[in-house]
């Protein structure tokens, strides 16, 4: 399978939410905090916008499939 074309965002937060991010990547098993930060984006649209994570998943095997054909 083909590499996901990937994008760079970038967000302004807060000294204690940054403490508390890496507090938490302390004793959790991401590998990275763009790991954590892509997880955590999963699972907000999961939760909150169930049609929209879908659809995502669906362009991402369209896509994959696209790149093996």
């Amino acid at each position: 399978m083909g590499k996901t074309k990937t994008r760079v965002i970038a967000a302004k937060i807060t000294e204690p939410l940054m403490w508390a991010i890496e507090q938490y990547l302390k004793h959790d098993a991401h590998v990275s905090l763009s790991d954590f930060l892509r997880d955590a984006i999963r699972e907000k649209l999961k939760r909150d916008a169930p049609h929209i994570y879908q659809a995502m998943l669906e362009r991402a095997i369209e896509t994959a499939k696209a790149v093996e054909g």
